[in-house]
């Protein structure tokens, strides 16, 4: 996705975005914008992209097992929930929401479980009932599965 909006972003390069006040545009240098050819084809290819069958929304399928894929940052924690067809991947939902307060303090390991917790609280009507796989890129997450007994904010939410 980055190598596709690189013209875009280049093309846009003196307007500055401030992520860490909740993604708001604090400033804009005083920059005139020379859009080229290549920022054009760019657009019209990431129009296609947004707008391709992967990236619609889909009705689930019973026969297929549910995939929860889940992620966080340093800001904001997001997750879909997808679906593997033979056809190709179909996504059902797309969450996503900025990490509040003190949840911005919680270790990196907290906020990929806080992304699995949340997305499993606001999906309970998807997945209530259904066996599902979840999905994560943070490899620490596997001693959940061998430790005994957990406490604190890991014991209140239920793992």
């Amino acid at each position: 996705f980055a190598e596709e909006v690189k013209p875009i972003r280049d093309t846009l390069a003196g307007l500055i975005v401030n992520q860490k006040k909740r993604y708001k545009q604090d400033r804009v240098n005083s920059h005139k914008v020379r859009w080229t050819s290549e920022a054009t084809l760019a657009v019209q290819k990431l129009k296609r992209l947004l707008t391709s069958p992967e990236l619609l929304l889909s009705h689930p399928t019973p026969d297929y097992p549910l995939i929860l894929e889940a992620d966080a940052s340093d800001y904001q924690i997001g997750s879909a929930l997808v679906q593997d067809l033979k056809s190709g991947r179909r996504v059902i939902t797309y969450l996503s929401r900025v990490l509040h307060g003190a949840e911005k303090n919680y270790s990196v390991t907290e906020k990929e479980i806080l992304s699995i917790v949340w997305a499993v609280q606001q999906l309970r009507y998807f997945l209530f009932g259904v066996r599902f796989i979840i999905k994560t890129d943070h490899q620490a997450l596997k001693w959940l599965l061998t430790k005994a007994e957990v406490t604190g904010r890991l014991a209140r939410w239920g793992l």
